[in-house]
Protein backbone atom coordinates (compact mmCIF):
# COMPACT_ATOMS: atom_id res chain seq x y z
CA UNK A 1 0.00 0.00 0.00
CA UNK A 2 1.72 3.36 -0.95
CA UNK A 3 1.28 6.26 1.18
CA UNK A 4 0.84 9.86 -0.04
CA UNK A 5 0.98 13.52 1.10
CA UNK A 6 0.92 16.73 0.16
CA UNK A 7 4.19 18.19 -1.47
CA UNK A 8 3.73 21.75 0.36
CA UNK A 9 2.89 23.08 4.04
CA UNK A 10 -0.35 24.06 4.73
CA UNK A 11 -1.00 27.49 3.92
CA UNK A 12 1.12 27.50 0.25
CA UNK A 13 -1.03 28.78 -2.18
CA UNK A 14 -2.70 27.46 -5.31
CA UNK A 15 -1.74 29.86 -7.94
CA UNK A 16 -2.08 28.19 -11.72
CA UNK A 17 -3.87 25.29 -12.55
CA UNK A 18 -2.81 22.52 -15.26
CA UNK A 19 -4.16 22.62 -18.34
CA UNK A 20 -3.62 25.59 -21.81
CA UNK A 21 -2.15 28.60 -21.09
CA UNK A 22 -1.47 31.08 -23.35
CA UNK A 23 -1.47 28.44 -26.40
CA UNK A 24 0.67 25.43 -24.69
CA UNK A 25 -0.22 23.01 -22.13
CA UNK A 26 0.97 24.27 -18.73
CA UNK A 27 1.79 20.23 -17.42
CA UNK A 28 1.62 21.24 -13.93
CA UNK A 29 -0.31 22.60 -10.86
CA UNK A 30 1.87 25.77 -9.42
CA UNK A 31 1.82 26.56 -5.25
CA UNK A 32 3.09 30.05 -4.07
CA UNK A 33 4.71 29.73 -0.60
CA UNK A 34 2.93 31.02 2.61
CA UNK A 35 4.94 34.43 2.60
CA UNK A 36 5.72 36.15 -0.60
CA UNK A 37 9.29 35.81 -1.64
CA UNK A 38 9.63 32.95 0.88
CA UNK A 39 11.27 29.25 0.39
CA UNK A 40 9.03 27.14 1.62
CA UNK A 41 10.02 23.71 2.24
CA UNK A 42 8.63 20.65 -0.30
CA UNK A 43 7.95 16.98 -0.06
CA UNK A 44 7.78 14.04 -2.04
CA UNK A 45 3.98 13.31 -2.61
CA UNK A 46 4.30 9.45 -2.59
CA UNK A 47 7.12 6.97 -2.05
CA UNK A 48 9.41 6.52 -4.63
CA UNK A 49 13.15 6.51 -6.14
CA UNK A 50 14.47 10.15 -7.21
CA UNK A 51 15.75 9.46 -11.23
CA UNK A 52 16.85 12.87 -11.72
CA UNK A 53 17.81 16.11 -10.41
CA UNK A 54 19.03 19.27 -11.94
CA UNK A 55 18.14 21.29 -15.64
CA UNK A 56 17.44 20.94 -18.72
CA UNK A 57 16.15 17.20 -18.28
CA UNK A 58 12.79 17.40 -19.24
CA UNK A 59 10.95 18.58 -22.27
CA UNK A 60 8.99 21.67 -21.63
CA UNK A 61 10.45 22.32 -17.91
CA UNK A 62 13.06 24.97 -17.11
CA UNK A 63 14.59 25.65 -14.26
CA UNK A 64 16.30 23.48 -11.14
CA UNK A 65 13.96 19.89 -10.97
CA UNK A 66 13.16 16.85 -8.45
CA UNK A 67 11.88 13.69 -10.47
CA UNK A 68 10.51 10.89 -8.75
CA UNK A 69 9.72 7.04 -9.94
CA UNK A 70 6.60 5.73 -8.00
CA UNK A 71 6.66 2.41 -9.91
CA UNK A 72 3.39 1.08 -10.78
CA UNK A 73 1.07 2.30 -7.30
CA UNK A 74 -1.17 0.44 -5.65
CA UNK A 75 -3.82 0.90 -3.72
CA UNK A 76 -6.57 4.30 -3.18
CA UNK A 77 -7.16 4.20 -7.05
CA UNK A 78 -3.17 4.15 -8.23
CA UNK A 79 -3.06 1.46 -10.92
CA UNK A 80 -0.51 3.40 -13.25
CA UNK A 81 3.02 3.58 -13.44
CA UNK A 82 3.60 7.01 -11.87
CA UNK A 83 6.08 9.37 -11.63
CA UNK A 84 6.31 13.12 -10.59
CA UNK A 85 8.32 16.00 -10.87
CA UNK A 86 8.80 19.46 -8.76
CA UNK A 87 10.20 22.36 -10.29
CA UNK A 88 11.86 26.00 -9.85
CA UNK A 89 13.33 24.66 -7.24
CA UNK A 90 16.10 27.47 -5.29
CA UNK A 91 17.69 23.77 -3.43
CA UNK A 92 17.52 20.02 -4.28
CA UNK A 93 18.30 18.17 -1.01
CA UNK A 94 18.10 14.27 -2.67
CA UNK A 95 20.46 12.90 -5.63
CA UNK A 96 19.86 10.39 -8.66
CA UNK A 97 19.15 6.74 -6.96
CA UNK A 98 18.05 7.84 -3.28
CA UNK A 99 14.61 6.47 -2.57
CA UNK A 100 12.46 8.95 -0.98
CA UNK A 101 9.12 8.17 1.83
CA UNK A 102 5.55 10.21 1.19
CA UNK A 103 6.13 13.53 2.89
CA UNK A 104 10.01 13.86 2.64
CA UNK A 105 11.75 16.56 2.35
CA UNK A 106 13.45 17.14 -1.32
CA UNK A 107 13.67 20.56 -1.95
CA UNK A 108 12.73 24.14 -0.91
CA UNK A 109 10.52 26.75 -3.91
CA UNK A 110 12.61 28.61 -5.98
CA UNK A 111 12.23 30.80 -8.88
CA UNK A 112 14.80 29.09 -10.99
CA UNK A 113 14.10 29.09 -14.99
CA UNK A 114 11.72 30.84 -16.79
CA UNK A 115 9.07 31.75 -14.08
CA UNK A 116 7.88 35.46 -12.35
CA UNK A 117 8.52 34.21 -8.74
CA UNK A 118 9.17 31.71 -6.48
CA UNK A 119 6.63 28.84 -6.61
CA UNK A 120 6.24 24.96 -6.58
CA UNK A 121 5.41 23.59 -9.92
CA UNK A 122 4.40 20.09 -9.59
CA UNK A 123 3.28 17.56 -12.09
CA UNK A 124 2.17 14.15 -12.54
CA UNK A 125 2.94 11.48 -15.19
CA UNK A 126 0.34 8.47 -15.62
CA UNK A 127 1.76 5.93 -17.63
CA UNK A 128 4.07 8.26 -20.02
CA UNK A 129 1.33 11.02 -20.03
CA UNK A 130 0.75 14.33 -18.37
CA UNK A 131 -2.16 14.99 -16.15
CA UNK A 132 -3.36 17.12 -13.20
CA UNK A 133 -1.60 16.58 -10.08
CA UNK A 134 -3.35 18.96 -7.91
CA UNK A 135 -6.98 16.97 -9.08
CA UNK A 136 -4.50 13.29 -8.51
CA UNK A 137 -3.88 14.85 -5.18
CA UNK A 138 -7.16 15.39 -4.09
CA UNK A 139 -8.25 11.79 -5.51
CA UNK A 140 -6.05 10.56 -2.89
CA UNK A 141 -7.63 13.04 -0.05
CA UNK A 142 -5.34 15.26 -0.30
CA UNK A 143 -5.69 19.42 -0.70
CA UNK A 144 -2.12 20.56 -1.24
CA UNK A 145 -1.48 24.09 0.70
CA UNK A 146 -4.98 22.62 2.97
CA UNK A 147 -3.42 19.02 3.99
CA UNK A 148 -0.68 18.56 6.34
CA UNK A 149 1.95 16.81 4.20
CA UNK A 150 2.72 13.54 5.55
CA UNK A 151 5.69 12.55 8.57
CA UNK A 152 7.51 9.60 7.04
CA UNK A 153 7.27 7.17 9.20
CA UNK A 154 4.75 8.32 11.52
CA UNK A 155 2.46 4.83 10.93
CA UNK A 156 5.57 2.73 11.71
CA UNK A 157 6.33 0.78 14.59
CA UNK A 158 8.57 3.45 17.14
CA UNK A 159 12.17 2.51 16.61
CA UNK A 160 14.02 1.09 19.91
CA UNK A 161 17.22 3.42 19.18
CA UNK A 162 17.89 3.72 23.06
CA UNK A 163 18.47 6.98 23.15
CA UNK A 164 18.69 9.18 25.57
CA UNK A 165 17.44 12.62 25.94
CA UNK A 166 19.76 14.84 27.56
CA UNK A 167 17.40 18.19 28.00
CA UNK A 168 14.00 17.25 28.16
CA UNK A 169 12.60 21.01 28.59
CA UNK A 170 14.07 23.32 25.58
CA UNK A 171 12.67 26.37 25.09
CA UNK A 172 12.85 29.73 24.37
CA UNK A 173 16.24 31.36 26.37
CA UNK A 174 17.48 27.85 26.89
CA UNK A 175 20.91 27.34 25.96
CA UNK A 176 23.37 24.65 25.26
CA UNK A 177 24.28 22.10 22.37
CA UNK A 178 20.70 20.26 22.48
CA UNK A 179 19.81 23.92 20.76
CA UNK A 180 21.76 23.81 18.68
CA UNK A 181 21.04 19.65 17.55
CA UNK A 182 17.26 21.05 17.34
CA UNK A 183 17.88 23.78 15.62
CA UNK A 184 19.92 21.72 12.52
CA UNK A 185 17.32 19.25 12.93
CA UNK A 186 14.41 21.91 12.13
CA UNK A 187 16.36 23.43 9.26
CA UNK A 188 16.78 19.89 7.64
CA UNK A 189 12.66 19.57 7.50
CA UNK A 190 12.64 23.29 6.08
CA UNK A 191 11.05 25.00 8.72
CA UNK A 192 14.31 27.67 9.54
CA UNK A 193 16.75 29.08 7.67
CA UNK A 194 18.38 30.31 10.55
CA UNK A 195 21.99 29.85 11.14
CA UNK A 196 23.66 27.69 13.93
CA UNK A 197 22.53 28.60 17.43
CA UNK A 198 22.71 27.20 20.89
CA UNK A 199 20.29 29.84 22.22
CA UNK A 200 16.93 28.68 22.05
CA UNK A 201 15.42 31.99 20.02
CA UNK A 202 12.35 33.17 19.59
CA UNK A 203 12.46 32.21 16.03
CA UNK A 204 13.01 28.81 17.37
CA UNK A 205 10.11 29.10 19.58
CA UNK A 206 7.88 29.74 16.61
CA UNK A 207 9.41 27.37 14.50
CA UNK A 208 9.54 24.51 16.91
CA UNK A 209 5.41 25.87 17.15
CA UNK A 210 5.01 25.20 13.57
CA UNK A 211 6.46 21.59 13.49
CA UNK A 212 4.73 20.31 16.31
CA UNK A 213 1.25 21.47 15.10
CA UNK A 214 2.13 19.50 11.49
CA UNK A 215 3.14 16.60 13.16
CA UNK A 216 -0.13 16.92 15.80
CA UNK A 217 2.02 17.06 18.60
CA UNK A 218 1.05 18.97 22.05
CA UNK A 219 2.10 23.04 20.57
CA UNK A 220 4.03 24.58 23.24
CA UNK A 221 7.12 25.12 21.99
CA UNK A 222 8.68 22.90 24.43
CA UNK A 223 11.35 20.62 22.49
CA UNK A 224 10.86 17.80 25.10
CA UNK A 225 10.99 14.62 24.51
CA UNK A 226 8.07 13.44 21.72
CA UNK A 227 9.74 16.76 19.54
CA UNK A 228 12.72 15.51 19.47
CA UNK A 229 12.05 12.47 18.81
CA UNK A 230 10.20 13.44 15.72
CA UNK A 231 13.03 15.17 14.87
CA UNK A 232 15.40 12.11 14.64
CA UNK A 233 17.80 13.09 17.15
Amino acid sequence: MTDFSSPVPVGARYTSKYGKRWGILHAGDDYAPRLRGGHDPVYAAADGKVVNTGRGILKGHTGEIVIIDHGMLTGNGSTDRTMTNYGHCSKIVVKPGQQVKAGQLIAYMGATGNVTGVHAHCGVRFNGKFSSFHRWMQSKGITPGVTRPRTPGAGDAPAKSGKTYRNLSLKNKSKGKDVLAVARALRSEGYTRQGDTTTFTAQLDVNVRDYQTRVGLVVDGVAGEKTQKRLGL
